[in-house]
């Protein structure tokens, strides 16, 4: 809340407009966390889903007749998600256990930690 205060400051809902929302976006991925690390686009996206749910609620309650986000394209980043996940010890055991004879070395083998995709 103290950053949209910040930026906004006493702008009034009906001033806020599109390109002010792109505006703070872009101000808030260029700002780096207070360890200096740069900010995520999953945290920029986080705020600007909760700005985006104020202003909704503001043309739910009368005080503003179209949210300014509907004004333009969509104002979030496209986020990687991507996880890498390991098997666990069990979960290698179940998966050898359930493999045809023939298939078990080449399992056993991409299991290997050093394998690159592609390479089995």
């Amino acid at each position: 809340m103290k950053c949209l205060l910040e930026f906004f400051g006493g702008k009034r809902l009906r001033d806020i407009t599109y390109k002010d929302l792109e505006t703070y976006r872009n101000q808030r991925k260029a700002t780096p966390l207070a360890n200096g690390k740069p900010r995520t686009d999953a945290t920029v996206n986080r705020g600007m889903t909760v700005l985006k749910h104020m202003l909704n609620k503001s043309v739910e309650w009368g005080l503003l007749e179209v949210p300014p986000f509907r004004k333009g394209a969509r104002l979030t980043f496209r986020e990687n998600n991507q996880r890498h996940r390991y098997l666990t010890e069990e979960e290698i055991e179940r998966l050898l256990s359930a493999c045809s004879p023939h298939l078990k070395p080449i399992v056993e083998l991409a299991l290997h930690p050093g394998m690159k995709r592609g390479t089995a």
